[in-house]
């Protein structure tokens, strides 16, 4: 069974949705980041807008945000402030953001990994990517992760 079974993720609408059934035959991203941490509000922009052009290119993508915030509150400003139109693990969700943060090895924020759909780490050089190079070709290696 995977770690996103039998756990909702909120959507920017603030809707609690399955988490399976959201991320189904999607490219996913785990993003572990935190409105305090300032690295992390430098990325989030630039993932936001990758994020954009791959869905206007019709990418079936996933990014499901994994909070480090210290309350609800100032997750749930940064989400909807700052983050793109995709998926936050619930504040009190401790098992799923517990689970997730061991298998994806996160010793320090912001971290993008992509996931399966079991949640298991395929790749943790995801943030690089989106740095490094054009959105098109950072999903073109994420979706072959997949397909190897």
């Amino acid at each position: 069974m995977g770690f996103f079974e039998g756990h909702k993720l909120k959507n920017k609408s603030g809707e609690l949705v399955n988490a399976v059934e959201a991320l189904k035959n999607k490219v996913i991203l785990v993003y572990f980041s935190a409105h305090w941490c300032p690295p992390c509000r430098m990325f989030t922009p630039t993932l936001k807008d990758c994020y954009e052009e791959l869905v206007e290119e019709g990418c079936q993508i996933g990014i499901v945000f994994v909070s480090s915030d210290r309350s609800e509150d100032d997750m749930n400003s940064y989400f909807q402030g700052h983050h793109g139109d995709w998926f936050v693990v619930p504040f009190g969700d401790k098992e799923l953001i517990d689970s997730l943060k061991k298998e994806c090895k996160v010793s320090g924020i912001p971290k993008l990994v992509v996931v399966d759909e079991n949640g298991r780490m395929l790749y943790d050089g995801a943030r690089n990517d989106v740095q490094a190079t054009s959105p098109k070709l950072a999903f073109k290696k994420w979706k072959e992760l997949y397909e190897a």
